[in-house]
């Protein structure tokens, strides 16, 4: 009896299990959907993609695309380059999800900058965003640009979700302490 009994048991789980198995996306696909999302809001946007950084500026239509999948555009190039080992203050104006047109206000105007150590590694234990950091190979101090970053360039969280990310216009500043 009790072995009629776990195996009509074992029927009534087993296509649970494999059903809801099958529902998930894999990484593969998640990451896919994102280089969709990103290529469609770069044509969409009417945006133009370099793969060398433009001698005479950027337009506002023109984004370079690094090595590392992070897409940028130097609105204003700023000064002197930022010294490794710095601590390095942002401000950004508004970010938006790629995947959907939900708009998060940034800190622009707000008391408290971001800030990292420019030239550590990420961690989650610093929240540093390399894609946040990896304009500053580019630019100086007081630099301003737009980003579209890809999920494996942002927060843990946001890695974990897959979804990628325009900032609209991000500023750094060297922090004088």
């Amino acid at each position: 009896m009790k072995k009629i009994f776990l195996f009509i048991l074992s029927l009534a789980i087993i296509p649970c299990i494999w059903f809801s198995c099958k529902n998930g996306k894999t990484y593969a696909e998640l990451l896919k959907d994102e280089r969709k999302a990103i290529s469609k809001f770069l044509a969409d946007s009417g945006f133009e993609v370099l793969t060398e950084y433009p001698d005479s500026g950027f337009t506002s239509t023109q984004f370079l695309k690094l090595p590392n999948g992070l897409y940028m555009n130097v609105i204003d190039p700023g000064n002197e380059r930022i010294d490794s080992f710095s601590v390095v203050l942002y401000r950004y104006k508004t970010s938006r999800s790629l995947f959907n047109t939900e708009t998060y206000s940034g800190n622009w105007t707000s008391v408290f900058p971001g800030e990292f150590v420019y030239g550590l590694s990420p961690s989650s234990s610093n929240g540093h965003i390399e894609g946040l950091a990896a304009p500053l190979r580019y630019v100086g101090n007081g630099a301003k640009v737009s980003l579209i970053i890809p999920s494996g360039l942002n927060s843990y969280s946001v890695m974990n979700s897959v979804t990628p990310y325009y900032f609209y216009c991000v500023k750094y500043e060297k922090s004088i302490y």
